[in-house]
């Protein structure tokens, strides 16, 4: 995914920084790093919303937290709609 954000920027802006007098860590820290914010912002979100998803997953699936999930299972068959 964060490839993707590494693809959109232009490589002529390196060069053109090289040119100017960048060296390698000015180039990353000061160019490429503000360009590719929003993708490492929407990769940090995204893994971890999967990992959110992955723990809900397993934490009802805990021996400990079986009677919590029969409990609630019960509660919702014993109310009839009549």
């Amino acid at each position: 995914m964060i490839k993707g954000f590494f693809d959109t920027v232009p490589w002529d802006i390196e060069r053109s920084a090289m040119i100017d007098g960048c060296t390698r860590f000015q180039l990353w820290y000061k160019i490429f790093l503000p360009l590719i914010k929003p993708g490492i912002g929407a990769v940090f979100i995204w893994g971890f919303l999967f990992a959110w998803h992955d723990f809900i997953y397993v934490y009802t699936l805990l021996p400990g937290t079986v009677p919590l999930l029969s409990t609630l299972v019960q509660g919702l068959l014993a109310t009839e709609v009549v």
